[in-house]
């Protein structure tokens, strides 16, 4: 069995890309949603550009696909009493805070993102996910999740980035041969680092 497609994910472009997505998703901008919007960003960017936004792991879960981390960071920040957690809890409080809204935590942004962070890439991927999907309603989202090749074709818990593919798309083909190429060198550089 192959081993599962992995990176690493990357603080300083989670941080800068929800915060990205918070200024222009001014309603609603909850937990759930900017999970799914940072899987749709990763979803856009990898099957574009071979390579995701954050980097983070994605989990196959009943509400749909969502970055794990991610997923962690959030839940911190909806709980002022949280101090740790990952240890970069501060960073994304000074970006992001939290209103309570009904019953719903919803993120706000403070500021301007730190978008020197990101590539214009990474920006167009951004922007495709808040124009296609920052305007659903929650039950959509998850509706939209559920219908994506990863979500379904997942047989384990955590989802291999391969599975973002359309292997009967030439360019995405040719882009997950490339990545699983890059992937193997990295993998075999780092064991004759050790």
């Amino acid at each position: 069995m192959r081993r599962q497609i992995t990176f690493d994910f990357n603080l300083e472009k989670f941080v800068a890309a929800v915060a990205y997505m918070a200024k222009r998703v001014r309603r609603n901008f909850t937990k759930l949603r900017a999970s799914k919007l940072l899987f749709f960003a990763d979803h856009y960017h990898i099957t574009h550009y071979g390579r995701p936004i954050i980097g983070d792991q994605y989990a196959k879960l009943p509400y749909g696909p969502v970055p794990s981390q991610s997923l962690n960071l959030l839940s911190d920040l909806e709980c002022p009493a949280v101090t740790s957690g990952f240890g970069h809890l501060q960073t994304l409080r000074d970006y992001l805070e939290v209103a309570v809204e009904g019953s719903r935590a919803v993120f706000h942004a403070k500021r301007e993102p730190d978008v020197s962070v990101l590539s214009e890439s990474d920006i167009e991927a951004l922007d495709y996910a808040v124009r296609h999907y920052g305007h659903m309603s929650t039950m959509a989202l998850i509706n939209a999740g559920h219908r994506q090749r990863a979500w379904k074709k997942s047989e384990s818990h955590w989802i291999d980035y391969r599975l973002f593919f359309d292997e009967d798309n030439p360019h995405q083909k040719a882009l997950l041969d490339l990545m699983e190429e890059d992937r193997e060198n990295a993998s075999f550089l780092a064991e004759l680092a050790r």
